[in-house]
């Protein structure tokens, strides 16, 4: 019996070492769960902390967005008033070129840097302002018109001082002036074109080079260097060195009669003439009489007369 108990009392040891062994893992679990509380309540407290910074990031990035599109559109702003302050620039710049063209500008291709059409300038000739016409679209532009014929409306037939001074409407049949064209052509080197039309409506030119006239003393004796090309084939040479003859002044070198008279025109007659731009202008091509506006060499070497004619310079 005392052996029984002693037994149990051994046991009962044993079941208390064993409860103290859990109590004592229980307790060292409660640390742990108390350890791990504490690890997550510091990683709350941490999360909490990074949330409220991700909130400021967030709202610092979104007001830098703010920002960005508030200076883009400054930015917009200032291009559209930089685009505007080039528009007003250009502008200006192009007016000042204008101005001073209007002041300065010699002869038609001074016009053509700033002004690309064509139609009646102001050019300086000897210092006097001169209104011109300025074809600025044949073979690239720069052309002084000094001889216009486009239909019957101004009587060619005219005096020495008409030829001298010019006549007519510089926007339809017109001369320029003797004087003018002395004027320009003794001022630096120039090229003349003559363009023409024949009934048909078929055009043609002729182009020379070195063109220039003499003065008045000289009876503005034609000069040039050479016939340079052109489908309407040089008409011209036959009367380089000629004087300049009207009805009233005959300068010609046929003895028995003024050629201006015979052929009812103004020009650098010889004996009398290959071309008679300045002749009677003819309601078709019939020139039966050679008093018409004829080119000689275009069609042909008959004297047609032309429907249209236009005489013009180009410095060179």
């Amino acid at each position: 019996m005392v052996q029984v108990n002693k037994d149990q009392a051994m046991q009962i040891l044993q079941l208390n070492g064993t409860i103290q062994d859990m109590v004592q893992v229980n307790k060292d679990q409660a640390n742990l769960l108390q350890h791990q509380t504490m690890q997550i309540s510091q990683q709350n407290g941490t999360m909490g902390e990074m949330k409220a910074e991700l909130v400021e990031v967030m709202q610092a990035n979104k007001d830098q967005a703010n920002l960005l599109q508030h200076q883009n559109g400054i930015i917009g702003e200032m291009k559209a008033d930089l685009l505007n302050l080039t528009t007003q620039l250009s502008t200006l710049t192009k007016t000042v070129k204008v101005s001073l063209t209007r002041r300065n500008a010699a002869n038609c291709m001074d016009w053509l840097k700033v002004d690309p059409r064509s139609g009646i300038r102001i050019v300086y000739i000897s210092g006097k302002a001169t209104p011109v016409y300025c074809d600025q679209t044949t073979d690239h532009g720069g052309w002084i018109v000094f001889q216009r014929r486009q239909d019957a409306s101004v009587d060619f037939y005219r005096d020495w001082a008409e030829y001298r001074n010019g006549f007519g409407d510089l926007e339809g049949n017109f001369w320029l002036g003797l004087d003018a064209l002395h004027n320009l052509t003794t001022s630096r080197r120039y090229q003349l074109r003559v363009d023409l039309q024949l009934w048909n409506e078929t055009p043609g030119y002729a182009t020379y080079s070195g063109f220039y006239v003499e003065d008045s003393d000289n009876n503005f004796r034609l000069h040039f260097d050479n016939f340079t090309g052109g489908n309407a084939g040089d008409s011209l040479s036959y009367h380089r060195g000629a004087q300049f003859t009207t009805k009233d002044r005959d300068h010609d070198t046929r003895s028995r009669e003024n050629c201006a008279q015979r052929f009812h025109g103004a020009w650098w007659y010889t004996n009398c003439h290959y071309s008679n731009l300045n002749g009677d202008y003819k309601t078709s091509r019939r020139d039966s009489n050679q008093d018409g506006m004829s080119w000689r060499t275009f069609e042909g070497y008959v004297f047609y007369s032309m429907k249209f004619t236009e005489m013009k310079i180009r410095p060179t």
